[in-house]
């Protein structure tokens, strides 16, 4: 990765604007990781905007081709990144994704929150199991982890989600 500038909430949303205008196709983009937590004032800064995608088949290069090139113009490191990289991602996913908004023909979200403290658990830093705590602490419903399903759709997750819920009450003890 290059020494470029961390990112702010700011920065984060001058990408998405210029990635709208340079890219005029639809396409669904998922914020994760660092990025979210950068996005809801969890933190003030990270080193790179991770995202996921959605595209059609047709598009994919078009969407590559914007990103790599507003990397170097904006001077961002951009990440392709997702919970999946870590974890099976579970069903439901997509439904339980957050809206951001609407950047032309771009719909913003961020990664289902309960996938991604998943991943963040799987993937084990400092850093993942600080942000989950931030995550339980915060009004963003992560409290009420819909444990059984996710272990009902993805049998790998099974001892995730007590440790998710074990931390959960030393949280809001």
């Amino acid at each position: 990765m290059s020494q470029r500038p961390p990112v702010d909430r700011q920065r984060i949303e001058e990408f998405l604007l210029h990635l709208s205008q340079r890219y005029s196709r639809p396409a669904r983009i998922y914020l994760v990781r660092g990025t979210t937590m950068v996005f809801e004032g969890f933190r003030t800064q990270t080193l790179d905007i991770d995202l996921a995608f959605e595209v059609a088949r047709e598009n994919h290069g078009a969407l590559i081709k914007a990103i790599r090139e507003l990397k170097d113009e904006l001077s961002l490191n951009v990440e392709e990144a997702s919970p999946g990289d870590f974890i099976p991602l579970p069903s439901g996913y997509q439904e339980r994704s957050q809206f951001i908004g609407r950047y032309n023909q771009i719909d913003v979200f961020h990664f289902d929150l309960y996938t991604m403290a998943l991943s963040k658990i799987e993937r084990g830093t400092e850093e993942d199991f600080s942000d989950v705590l931030l995550l339980l602490r915060s009004e963003c419903g992560l409290k009420e982890l819909p444990a059984k399903s996710l272990v009902e759709t993805n049998p790998f997750l099974s001892c995730v989600p007590l440790l998710v819920c074990r931390l959960a009450r030393v949280v809001h003890k």
